[in-house]
């Protein structure tokens, strides 16, 4: 053996198996059946936004009530 030369250590056609099975996976993840979300997306985010705006209200409020020592 030279130098610079390749021997592949798995007989040629195990290549073209391995790349029809990642062909195969890759077309059966494209095809995924997805839903459609039930409001638009930026919509998710001002909503978590809102809610902990809201929960951080409620422990400031919280908070007030008592003496600190």
């Amino acid at each position: 053996m030279g130098i610079g030369t390749h021997e592949p250590s798995h007989p040629p056609d195990a290549l073209s198996r391995y790349a029809a099975g990642m062909t195969l996976a890759l077309t059966l993840l494209q095809t995924e059946v997805t839903r459609e979300l039930p409001i638009p997306a930026p919509l998710f985010g001002v909503l978590a936004f809102g809610l902990l705006t809201v929960l951080l209200l409620i422990t400031w409020s919280i908070g007030r009530g008592r003496p600190h020592s």
